[in-house]
């Protein structure tokens, strides 16, 4: 999939479209106070200049509270820190 279908998708779906925020290269990630909470994004692995390789999302509830990383190619889903967004 590339981003403009995965961003179709999201955007039309009523439980995604709501917290949606982009899909994105790993090298353009927004800054983390400037978010809306609660926040859905989809992060390439590559940087912008290279072939999309691997999606994972990102979803933070807010600015206080821990971002799950959800990556389809693990065993199960782990809950990390601020990831620098």
């Amino acid at each position: 999939m590339n981003s403009l279908q995965i961003t179709k998708i999201l955007k039309i779906n009523p439980q995604t479209s709501r917290v949606f925020q982009g899909c994105l290269s790993c090298d353009r990630l927004p800054d983390y106070a400037s978010l809306q909470y609660p926040a859905a994004i989809i992060l390439n692995l590559d940087p912008h200049q290279l072939e999309v390789s691997h999606w994972v999302a990102v979803y933070a509830e807010g600015k206080e509270k821990p971002v799950n990383y959800y990556d389809s190619l693990t065993l199960f889903n782990i809950q990390k820190p601020k990831i620098g967004l």
